[in-house]
């Protein structure tokens, strides 16, 4: 079996299910990354996927839709203020970046 995970709708998901308050070792928030590994991790656990595929849209508003359907999703636009430039430790990594490593679902969906 072939399975597709909506990440954007993962993503958006997770990001209001677990708390803002849960933080990785360097103070930064990860609600929405643990939030989403977590869905992944159930929904593969309890499927067995032969086979699954991440689909993103990157272009979440594309002109295209927004011209057919000026409303399509503009309750999700925000009011952005400028960001603060991304921290860095040593070596230019960003913070709590470990880099590679592969997620696999366990029997009862935890990841590991």
């Amino acid at each position: 079996m072939l399975q597709l995970y909506d990440l954007a709708g993962i993503y958006f998901r997770a990001f209001y299910a677990v708390p803002a308050s849960m933080t990785g070792p360097h103070g930064a928030p990860v609600n929405a990354i643990r939030g989403s590994l977590d869905i992944l991790a159930r929904v593969i656990a309890d499927a067995r996927p032969a086979r699954g595929v991440a689909c993103l849209d990157v272009d979440w508003r594309p002109a295209w839709r927004v011209e057919l359907l000026p409303s399509y999703k503009a309750h999700r636009v925000a009011v952005t203020e400028p960001a603060a430039p991304p921290r860095r430790e040593r070596h230019g990594r960003r913070p709590g970046f470990r880099g590679g490593g592969a997620i696999r679902a366990g029997r009862r969906g935890r990841t590991g």
